[in-house]
Order: C-alpha cells, then structure tokens, then sequence
C-alpha cells in the first residue's frame, strides 16, 4: 500500500506544480497558497509512505516535527485559502465598485497573505495547548499530530476548520441556495 501512496502522492505534487507558472495561479495569492499547500502535503505524505513502509522506528525525529506541523497547518491553510478565493469571486460579482489602485490591491493581496499563511501560523500555535506529545508514527503511513482528546481539542483542532469552511460557504454564495432548498421542503 505504501508504495502505491508515495507514487500517487508523488504524481500529484508533480501534476499541481504544472499550475505554479500558469499567470492566473501565479498572480492571485489565495491560488498560489492552495497549490503550495497541496503541493508540500502531497510530497510529505508520499516521503512518509516511503520512509515508513511496513515499520514504525523513529528513524527521523526532526523530519517528523516539521512534516506533522506543515500537515497540521493544511488543515487549516485549505479553508482559509478559499475563504480569500470565495471573497475576491464575491467582490468580483457584486455591484460594489473595486477600486484597482496600487494601494487598494497590495493591501488585498496583504490580507490574503494573513489569511492564508499566517493564520495557519497561529493555528499552529495553538496546538501546543492540546497537543499530548510530539507526534504518532502509523505504519505505512508515517507521521501524524498528536491531539488530545479534550474539550480546548475538539474547539481549537476541530472546529477552527470547520468554521473556515462554513465561512467560505457563506462567502461562495452558496448559502442562500441551501436557504431556499430548506424552505422548500
């Protein structure tokens, strides 16, 4: 199984690298930031299939540190990355006037490098408040967060995203439609 992960893993780091020149992707920050973030978490899962094929050693201690914390920060970087994506297509569509002056864009742009990296940061931050030891190791898998089942956990590890996602999905437009469709029924 696990050579199967790193080549899948592999094949998919490789394929949404091809969008890292594509002007689009390139110019907007919230798409620059969902493409790294996959991008990174892909070759850390298909490193991880590798290095932990079929045993569970500690043979990389440091390794671990860093692919857990980038791992654990995806969690988070995904959902915020199309909140940014879903405000722009919300700014874009409405009736408001955009103002395109170089000072209105970069602070835009500022915003969305808040959003969709540094927001990931403090996410990171406070998982030190939950975290029970410094990582699990899972055969043919490799490296996870350790959360511990508690109250603080299940507030900051789990609903933190869940709100992200529940704001990109108000941002999208697609909550009136899910208004309407309950009313129907």
């Amino acid at each position: 199984m696990s050579a199967e992960l790193s080549v899948l893993s592999f094949l998919l780091a490789v394929l949404l690298a091809a969008y890292i020149p594509i002007k689009r992707v390139r110019n907007n920050v919230a798409n620059l930031a969902v493409v790294l973030w996959l991008v990174v978490c892909n070759l850390i899962h298909g490193i991880n299939a590798i290095q932990w094929a079929g045993n569970v050693d500690m043979s990389s201690p440091g390794w671990c540190d860093i692919a857990t914390r980038i791992s654990l920060a995806f969690y988070i970087a995904l959902p915020a990355a199309c909140i940014c994506m879903s405000r722009e297509l919300e700014s874009k569509s409405s009736q408001r006037i955009i103002s395109k002056d170089i000072r209105s864009v970069r602070i835009r742009a500022l915003i969305d490098i808040l959003i969709c990296y540094v927001l990931p940061m403090l996410y990171l931050i406070l998982h030190y408040v939950v975290q029970s030891h410094r990582f699990d190791i899972i055969k043919g898998y490799g490296c996870f967060a350790s959360i511990h089942p508690s109250g603080p956990a299940l507030l900051i590890i789990t609903l933190t995203p869940t709100l992200l996602c529940s704001i990109s999905l108000v941002f999208s437009g697609a909550y009136p439609a899910i208004h309407d469709l309950l009313l129907s029924n």
